[in-house]
């Protein structure tokens, strides 16, 4: 159904949920607007403070549709912890995921498997990196001595180039995770993040939906 509006009566009668999440009726000061993603791009050179920390145990999960490659940071802590893509040259391109001093990485372009301009899932584990386009798998050795220096950021930090560009719709971050084979399993959901618009403020960034807090957001995001 694609339904434009839905009038559900008045707060002390009504109550919508989506999974867990209660988006209705909402506390004041946790009052948004549900986005179906947040993007960076020209003009719109902001990132988001996730507000969370990983070590060596840890799955991560990014819905998102890459648009311009920068070869810097798309998600990550720093060059310790980073998950990116860059040129190769004017036909292909790499995906990247820098942990802990290792690389990995895949010829995206021509294995097909990291687009652009299309939607995708990206899934980074100690230490490998998934990709749902041709559902394949890049492996390292599995670090056992890691712990982030500050907080997972989604976009740069630099919010003065342009850099890495793309559109966002989720991210998930699990601890305690268990796997068969080099599949995620389970673990315990400490961030469940969507994009919203902070209706005090008009702040775009991410909410937790864990933790029911929004998240740090600096520039601005489209």
């Amino acid at each position: 159904l694609d339904i434009d509006k839905l009038y559900l009566g008045s707060s002390d009668d009504v109550k919508v949920y989506l999974g867990d999440t209660k988006l209705y009726p909402q506390s004041p000061t946790l009052s948004y607007t549900l986005l179906q993603g947040i993007e960076r791009k020209a003009g719109y050179l902001g990132y988001v403070d996730l507000g969370l920390k990983v070590g060596t145990d840890f799955h991560i999960e990014i819905q998102l549709n890459y648009k311009v490659l920068g070869g810097g940071r798309f998600f990550g802590v720093d060059d310790t912890f980073r998950w990116f893509m860059a040129k190769y040259n004017d036909v292909y391109h790499y995906a990247y995921f820098d942990y802990n001093g290792q690389r990995i990485k895949r010829l995206a372009s021509r294995t097909n498997s990291y687009p652009l301009n299309t939607d995708f899932t990206v899934k980074l584990d100690n230490f490998q990196m998934y990709t749902s386009y041709g559902d394949k798998y890049t492996e390292g050795t599995a670090q056992t001595s890691y712990s982030a220096a500050t907080n997972m950021c989604l976009f740069s930090s630099n919010i003065t180039s342009n850099g890495d560009l793309a559109a966002v719709y989720s991210i998930k971050i699990y601890t305690d995770c268990t796997y068969s084979g080099n599949a995620f399993v389970s673990g315990t959901l400490v961030g469940d993040f969507i994009p919203v618009k902070r209706n005090s403020d008009n702040l775009v960034t991410m909410f937790n939906t864990v933790t029911n807090t929004f998240c740090e957001a600096y520039g601005s995001l489209y």
